[in-house]
């Protein structure tokens, strides 16, 4: 385990460091209350910022030697996610759930599994994250994994939106998914 902690902080910034140790802090106590496997949280949060500070240009490269679909590698930034994920595979054999979790942390994507969420959610709650609500997403997201992700997603779109930024397309069907599951509960 030593092994992707190391592989990991020589790639991070000292900014992203003190981010990732927020999230491997978030995704334990996640992981613990909602009984989603700890090891495998753990592997997802150290790694999935990793490749965060490399050159977008090099990532589209690695991300086609590797065959990964368009629409995981655009826009740019959700670049080191996808490429960080199938790393996480073929270098320290993770399992797909946590290549999944790197993959879609940026931006969530429908049917997401627990890891994944846990993953998202400790990315975008992380105690360093300060932003009007995310105490009541925190605690929403300790409570009630699933709620606390569309909770999460839907706030973290609303954001991007507010920007004038666009929301990865992904994101945009995972609530629109959402919306139709609640309102047939």
């Amino acid at each position: 385990m030593d092994d992707f902690i190391r592989w990991a902080k020589e790639r991070l910034t000292d900014e992203r460091l003190t981010h990732t140790r927020g999230v491997v802090a978030l995704a334990r106590s996640l992981s613990l209350a909602h009984g989603v496997d700890e090891i495998e949280c753990n592997l997802a949060a150290w790694l999935h910022d990793a490749l965060k500070a490399q050159d977008g240009s090099e990532l589209l490269l690695r991300a086609r030697d590797m065959g990964l679909p368009e629409d995981l590698t655009a826009p740019p930034f959700v670049l080191h996610a996808t490429v960080m994920g199938r790393i996480s595979m073929d270098r320290f054999g993770a399992s797909e759930a946590v290549g999944e979790a790197i993959s879609y942390h940026p931006m969530g994507r429908p049917n997401l599994g627990p890891v994944g969420k846990v993953t998202y959610l400790a990315d975008k709650l992380e105690e360093g994250r300060r932003y009007p609500g995310v105490e009541v997403l925190r605690e929403v997201a300790r409570r009630d994994l699933d709620r606390g992700f569309h909770l999460t997603l839907e706030a973290n779109v609303r954001f991007l939106v507010g920007e004038g930024r666009t929301p990865h397309p992904l994101s945009i069907r995972t609530l629109e998914a959402y919306r139709r599951r609640s309102t047939v509960d």
